[in-house]
Parts: structure tokens; C-alpha cells; sequence
């Protein structure tokens, strides 16, 4: 949209689109993220009661921005809480109603959060994931695999600590010592993806 430059209608022909004076173009945020969180036995005290409400105020950020949204959760098992397509409004509900599980597996719920980015037509991607660290050494080393494999395909992994320690899973990473500091260092992390 904008102002016909009439002086270089002619050029239209031969394959010039630059026919206006100024031009008019709607800005817009190209990114898809995926957000995941850890439910297993260990976040279920205090470190959930934090965490799920900075998730729900992510998703929120990000919706708000125009960006693409799906949030993962895992424990004993890796869950879809909302698909890209699902609205904020139904998504939130579900955020409030978190279940723990017994086990858990970072590398499966990353892998998994990969695998939907890369079906993504969106420039950026970026994965937020959100625990505490609680895996083994083999698990450590499969979620530092996966992450390094996202990056190779343009994939941006950040893994926010709750009160844990993710550098060695993560090259991306905050760790949140104080849970009352989990808010605003999460939203550090947010240009990344917006």
C-alpha cells in the first residue's frame, strides 16, 4: 500500500515492483515457540506454585506479540497442553489444573518441541524449557545432544533453572536461585523469541 509513483509505471513490465512513493508495510514478529514444563515429582511444591503462573504470563506475552505458541508438559510422560492452533483462553485453564508425575525425561519432551519447530514456517524458533534439573548423567547428556542438533536446524534452546542449575544441559540458561526472581528473569529471555 502507498503512493502510485506514476514515473515508474512503465518499469512494471519488465518485472519492477517498486512502483511507490512511499511505502506502507505491516511489521509482524516471525516466530513460533514452544514452551515446556517439567511436572514431575520434584516441581510439585513450592517450585510449581511459582513456575505455572510465569508460564501462563509467558504464554500471554507471547500471544499478545503475535507470536506462535504451544506448551509441552512431561514427567513420567511427554503431554500436549496446547497445540499451536488452540486459543490462549483454553489453553490457561490447563495451565492452572498441572498434574505431577513420578519420573522424568528432558531430552524426550526437547526432542519433541523440536520436532514440532522444525514443521514450523516461521523464521525464528525458539524452545523455553522450565525445570529444575532433576536428571541423570545419560539423560544430561541427551538433552545437551538435542539441544546442540535444534541449534544446527536454527532452533534457539533457553532452559530456565528453577532453582537448578541447567548450564550443563543447556548453553542458553538462566538459573533462578530465588523463585521470586523466576518472573523477571524469564522475561529477559523473551527477546529471543519476540
Amino acid at each position: 500500500a502507498g503512493q502510485l509513483n506514476t514515473r515508474a509505471l512503465h518499469t512494471v513490465a519488465v518485472g519492477n515492483d517498486r512502483v511507490f512513493k512511499r511505502h506502507h508495510a505491516e511489521g509482524g514478529i516471525d516466530s513460533a515457540v514452544v514452551l515446556i514444563m517439567d511436572c514431575s515429582g520434584s516441581m510439585f511444591d513450592e517450585r510449581m506454585s511459582r513456575a505455572a503462573p510465569v508460564m501462563a504470563t509467558l504464554l500471554d506475552t507471547l500471544d499478545r506479540a503475535g507470536v506462535a505458541t504451544s506448551i509441552i508438559t512431561f514427567g513420567t510422560h511427554v503431554s500436549m497442553l496446547k497445540p499451536f492452533g488452540m486459543t490462549k483462553a483454553k489453553a490457561m485453564p490447563l495451565l492452572a489444573g498441572l498434574k505431577s508425575g513420578s519420573d522424568n525425561s528432558d531430552s524426550q519432551a526437547l526432542r519433541y518441541a523440536h520436532t514440532l519447530l522444525l514443521s514450523r514456517p516461521e523464521q525464528r524458533k525458539v524452545t523455553f524449557i522450565l525445570g529444575d534439573g532433576g536428571v541423570d548423567r545419560n539423560d544430561e547428556k541427551r538433552c545437551m545432544e538435542q539441544s546442540n542438533a535444534g541449534e544446527n536446524l536454527g532452533i534457539t534452546t533457553i532452559g530456565i533453572g528453577i532453582v537448578g542449575d541447567l548450564s550443563r544441559m543447556y548453553k542458553n540458561n538462566i538459573y533462578i536461585r530465588d523463585l521470586s526472581d523466576l518472573a523477571n528473569a524469564s522475561f529477559k529471555q523473551i527477546k529471543l523469541a519476540a
